[in-house]
């Protein structure tokens, strides 16, 4: 009986469809949490937490958990000191430059740059933009000398949709809104991970816990 080589079938596959990605994920880039205990619990590993190449990872905790001080303090302060270009979109407005001086971050290194807004549709844009700017730079150069970058989001708790906010001016939010602004997390997320598949580019968000309304 002749064998079916499914291998090859996918090989033409991924030239008809470039979208789609062969093999296994491997992820060679990874991010230390600044915590060697956080780093065994999470990867096993005292050096490693969170893998960069188009992975999203979250940080989820209470208020003052200390949930910014190992995004956009230590993890950050690792992707510098290896060279890799750091985009935080600071949904809070809190990091200030004593902040991050006191996390131990040069504010002053060209790979770091600083955003700030709470509207979801211009996140969506702003990553978009800066992902399909990375692709077209480095389009054509082999993946393992392409430079990393990551993506912060600190945080999603602070995140409002656009018409949400206008409801807001005008004094008319309802019940559902928190339900809508959920969802429409969620979509933002799932394009925003879409964004980031297959490049070297990974994503670090946080957002909040709170108890139960019961």
């Amino acid at each position: 009986m002749k064998p079916f080589d499914l291998s090859k079938v996918m090989k033409n596959v991924t030239k008809k469809m470039p979208s789609v990605s062969l093999g296994k994920l491997e992820p060679k880039v990874w991010l230390s949490s600044g915590c060697y205990a956080l780093n065994w619990l999470l990867t096993k590993d005292f050096k490693r937490a969170y893998p960069l190449e188009g992975f999203m990872n979250m940080l989820v905790g209470s208020s003052g958990s200390g949930k910014s001080l190992l995004c956009s303090g230590a993890a950050v302060k690792d992707a510098l000191a290896k060279g890799i270009n750091v985009l935080i979109i600071d949904t809070e407005f809190r990091l200030d430059a004593d902040w991050m001086k006191n996390a131990g971050i040069d504010i002053d290194n060209p790979l770091l740059t600083i955003c700030r807004t709470k509207v979801l549709q211009e996140i969506m844009t702003i990553v978009k933009n800066v992902t399909d700017e990375y692709q077209a730079t480095y389009e054509g150069v082999d993946f393992d000398e392409q430079p990393g970058m990551l993506i912060v989001v600190d945080s999603l708790g602070a995140i409002f949709s656009a018409d949400e906010l206008d409801r807001m001016g005008d004094g008319n939010l309802s019940m559902t809104d928190g339900m809508r602004r959920a969802q429409d997390i969620t979509k933002m997320t799932n394009s925003l991970s879409y964004n980031i598949a297959g490049k070297k580019i990974g994503m670090l968000m946080t957002n909040h816990v709170y108890a139960s309304g019961d």
